[in-house]
């Protein structure tokens, strides 16, 4: 029993790591090591899962200077939602490389759980409107930032498509991390569904405090975002349903949110 809850106890540990700023502040020597001792004692997944990322985001300084000029800053995570590294999506390959279980899309939905989570998105899209008029925010992610800078002009077919693929790659792999491989090994660790859930989402929460949305309201809207892509999760028998919802979420603050302009007299750009 005592064993059973200090593995519980390293597995929180490293979920909170993985989405708070507890491991930022670490160098990352100490990160791996604290990761791989972790993952030694505890045989979650999840606890390794900060190691190979810190490690393998590493891979655009490795890159000669002429290769690295020509790379898309989307990649090295200069620009776009994918972070230094592209670590979202090294986390992604390591959850499905080591937990593949856990990214089980599940069946085909009915037509009335795709009408539901076509409305979710519709209130989803006016609580981010609501919240960036309201707050006079794009939202506080570097990346995403720098991305609608680079795209204030008309984004043309070939600009909404590149959010779109980018909007839903970034859902893939936040729904991947905390309603797949996180939720996964929680409910291992002895949780209940309940438990889970409440867990990875208000981690999923704390790490928005410096994205779109942001700060306090941010966190506090992701936490429910989280728990209703959970219930869509449940309710649809894997994570099709999150990953259609999240990833057109995603869409629209990359068209719309993240390219907004707000002026000194209270006035603002409308996103085109």
């Amino acid at each position: 029993m005592v064993e059973l809850q200090v593995k519980t106890l390293l597995l929180l540990f490293c979920v909170s790591g993985t989405h708070t700023v507890i491991f930022s502040r670490l160098p990352r020597a100490a990160v791996v090591a604290i990761s791989c001792l972790s993952f030694y004692f505890a045989r979650y997944n999840t606890c390794l899962l900060n190691a190979v990322v810190y490690i393998m985001a590493l891979w655009p300084r490795l890159l000669p200077e002429r290769l690295l000029v020509k790379t898309p800053k989307v990649l090295i995570g200069e620009s776009g939602p994918l972070g230094p590294g592209s670590y979202k999506a090294i986390e992604l390959l390591f959850i499905l490389l080591s937990t593949p279980s856990s990214m089980e899309m599940g069946p085909a939905p009915s037509f009335f759980m795709l009408t539901c989570s076509i409305a979710v998105s519709g209130v989803t899209f006016l609580a981010l409107h609501l919240w960036s008029t309201l707050a006079r925010s794009r939202g506080a992610h570097a990346g995403m930032a720098k991305f609608g800078d680079k795209y204030q002009a008309k984004l043309g077919l070939k600009g909404h498509l590149l959010c779109l693929f980018l909007g839903f790659l970034n859902a893939l792999c936040e729904e991947g991390l905390s309603r797949g491989l996180f939720a996964y090994e929680l409910r291992q660790a002895g949780m209940s569904d309940m438990e889970a859930d409440l867990t990875q989402s208000f981690f999923f929460g704390l790490a928005h405090i410096h994205g779109t949305p942001s700060g306090v309201a941010g966190v506090f809207l992701t936490f429910l975002f989280g728990l209703i892509m959970s219930a869509l999760k449940y309710q649809g028998g894997g994570l099709f349903l999150p990953l259609l919802v999240h990833g057109l979420a995603d869409y629209y603050i990359f068209v719309f949110v993240s390219r907004r302009s707000f002026g000194k007299n209270g006035g603002h750009r409308k996103a085109t």
